[in-house]
């Protein structure tokens, strides 16, 4: 984990952070936020439960430069397992179910719905309500869903997740040096 300076309560809400989890020392988390078994959350994300609750289920990375956030009242936030989420994504107030990736620089919105094994390409906007089905190719701004996922889209997720996972692994190996 990492030196928890970087860790805040709100209004009585602690983050609860699996003691396996990686959370580098530049990200934020702050308040109602649940961090998984296998976790890794890279430099200067951003998870903050101050309106809500954050879930991130096992084995999800999520990398530089990421917010994930809600809107109070309105939506939760519920990251499942294996699920990649790359680099400068907004993940606000949606649902993004087990062993999906959302590619660098996506922004999806409240109530959102991405379904399990789904590859959202690099750079789409999913705007609030849409409900992505399972195993769904989706790119685009707006998005559209191209196609199902096929096998390279499906070995691509479970490597992303994979080498995340043991990228962090060697992160606390030098921390704890």
């Amino acid at each position: 984990m990492s030196d928890l300076s970087n860790i805040e309560s709100h209004d009585g809400n602690d983050p609860e952070i699996d003691p396996s989890a990686f959370v580098h020392r530049s990200a934020v988390v702050i308040g109602r936020v649940r961090i998984g078994a296998d976790c890794s959350i890279w430099p200067q994300v951003t998870l903050r439960g101050d309106e809500g609750e954050i879930v991130i289920g096992s084995g999800t990375n999520i990398q530089d430069g990421s917010t994930v956030h809600m809107t109070g009242g309105l939506s939760a936030t519920y990251v499942g397992e294996r699920v990649t989420i790359g680099h400068n994504c907004i993940i606000h107030g949606c649902r993004v179910e087990d062993d999906s990736l959302i590619g660098m620089g996506s922004l999806i919105m409240d109530n959102v719905v991405i379904g399990r094994g789904s590859y959202i390409g690099a750079g789409t906007l999913i705007t609030g309500g849409k409900i992505i089905p399972p195993g769904s190719l989706v790119f685009g701004n707006p998005y559209r869903v191209v196609r199902p996922v096929g096998a390279k889209e499906t070995d691509w997720i479970a490597y992303a997740w994979k080498h995340y996972r043991d990228n962090a692994l060697k992160y606390r190996a030098k921390a704890s040096r």
